[in-house]
């Protein structure tokens, strides 16, 4: 898959487990099944590459499945942050990248990080890329 493909389905992938997060907020426990409708919706207003609506769709999937492992890295990181307070925008980006650090390691880390804080410079705050690089880095720290 191409590298812009690869960023197009983080893109989606991020887009997704936000509407996700505010439709759901328990989504931890959600049923196999809304999951794949949640989406299937998602795809009815958005056109991409198949490779990249794959990975988009595997992308959520695991992030989903990983999620408790996703997010006590997070808590670990984000240190002076309380895990509430996190942005739900930024939450999403954070999930997605840690999931690829953590688990799907064939993406150099920095490409994982920088596509993270490209993420939360196009949906997030001025402020919020230099959380989640912060927050990343200490993730691929605590891995050595």
């Amino acid at each position: 898959m191409s590298f812009g493909a690869r960023s197009k389905a983080r893109e989606c992938a991020v887009q997704m487990l936000f509407r996700w997060s505010i439709e759901e907020p328990s989504f931890l426990s959600a049923h196999a099944t809304l999951l794949e409708d949640h989406i299937s919706q998602y795809w009815q207003n958005f056109e991409v590459p198949v490779f990249a609506q794959e990975t988009a769709n595997h992308f959520v999937k695991n992030v989903i499945e990983y999620l408790p492992q996703i997010d006590e890295a997070i808590q670990k990181n984000s240190q002076n942050w309380r895990f509430e307070r996190i942005a739900k925008v930024d939450l999403c980006i954070l999930r997605l990248a840690v999931y690829e650090l953590l688990f799907e390691q064939q993406t150099p880390e920095q490409v994982v990080i920088n596509e993270a804080i490209e993420l939360a410079k196009k949906f997030s705050t001025q402020e919020a890329h230099a959380f989640i690089n912060g927050v990343l880095a200490g993730v691929v720290q605590s891995r050595m």
